[in-house]
């Protein structure tokens, strides 16, 4: 699973790899929406970089539901509009979309040989591990585990939707100029993250990049270790033939997310040059 380098440890699994971005991820929410930051457990393992790089995601793909977010318990007539359509886009991905999405890669008819190789990348025990923490419950196995994630999204479910529920009872009573507005918000935060063919919306090819950093960010934290060190140039060649796609149209595109990130794979005290690295 380590696809730089020799040695595969718990951090080139798929939990492992998943499961600190999204703390980083939690981490960079609070910090856009100025909520106090929670203690890093999983994500104090990713380089620097990566949380630069979740910040930059809060200013970028999910700028709309930062700005949208419930501040000082006040209640704005369009703002809960837009939530409210960022939630139903959210229930539409992992109900609907994402099913079909793991039906087409195949994920859904595999072979006993194929099931055999996900369980060993999958990094099982750490994402027990972790589940048993986030229900507090023990979890000791795969249908435990979906029973106690059936039964979490359930449980959210009906809380938001009780959610809504005071939210219209709530508007029921205001101008009719306030519901409105409330109703003008949903499609737009219906499509403020994922547009209608479910692609992030913003610029492409930036957001390629910015997910692509983050699959490998194991393997790119290897390359900053490495003896020579590795440059940008050799970085992003190595990314576009894991993506098997061009990434970019002028490698100085890619220099400058490098930059803004902070990545550079140039030893310590090695000046940075974005224009050749």
């Amino acid at each position: 699973m380590n696809y730089y380098g020799t040695e595969t440890t718990e951090q080139h699994l798929i939990a492992g790899r998943i499961i600190p971005l999204i703390e980083a991820m939690w981490q960079a929410m609070q910090r856009a929406t100025g909520r106090p930051l929670s203690e890093a457990k999983y994500a104090a393992v990713l380089p620097c970089w990566i949380h630069n790089l979740c910040d930059k995601l809060m200013t970028t793909i999910f700028k709309k539901l930062i700005k949208v977010a419930p501040r000082n318990n006040q209640v704005v007539a369009r703002d809960c509009g837009q939530m409210t359509g960022f939630l139903l886009r959210g229930a539409v991905l992992i109900y609907t979309e994402f099913p079909l999405m793991l039906k087409r890669e195949g994920f859904s008819d595999l072979s006993e040989v194929q099931e055999g190789r996900l369980k060993e990348i999958s990094g099982l025990p750490m994402l027990l591990s972790v589940a048993g923490e986030f229900f507090q419950k023990p979890i000791s196995n795969e249908n435990e585990l979906i029973g106690a994630t059936t039964e979490s999204v359930r449980a959210k479910a009906r809380e938001l939707t009780g959610c809504f529920h005071a939210i219209v009872k709530y508007l029921l009573e205001r101008p009719v100029e306030e519901q409105y507005e409330f109703l003008q918000g949903v499609p737009e935060g219906f499509k403020a993250f994922l547009d209608l063919q479910g692609d992030f919306t913003g610029n492409k090819r930036r957001i390629d990049i910015y997910f692509a950093l983050m699959r490998y960010w194991p393997e790119i934290a290897e390359m900053q270790k490495a003896q020579p060190p590795r440059t940008r140039k050799y970085l992003l060649e190595w990314l576009e033939k894991q993506e098997e796609k061009p990434l970019v149209t002028d490698p100085k595109q890619f220099y400058e997310v490098c930059d803004e990130i902070d990545l550079d794979l140039a030893p310590p005290g090695h000046p940075s040059n974005s224009s050749s690295n």
